[in-house]
């Protein structure tokens, strides 16, 4: 299996995840993750994202939350 990391861009990750998957997946956006840490998400790209979406808990305490 080719590694995300080849391919280097949400766009063409996104193609193969819709090659891959069954339509009925549901995905708010084509940004992949690369890194998370407290409230913020690096895609794969590099770009860096306020994540507005999480659920409770991630908002309280942020993605690995250094305690």
């Amino acid at each position: 299996m080719k590694d995300l990391t080849d391919a280097a861009t949400n766009a063409a990750t996104a193609a193969r995840r819709r090659a891959a998957m069954a339509r009925g997946v549901g995905v708010m956006t084509d940004h992949f993750a690369a890194h998370a840490e407290n409230a913020t998400v690096t895609d794969i790209e590099g770009n860096r994202l306020i994540d507005f979406a999480a659920g409770i808990a991630v908002v309280n305490t942020g993605h690995r939350h250094p305690a």
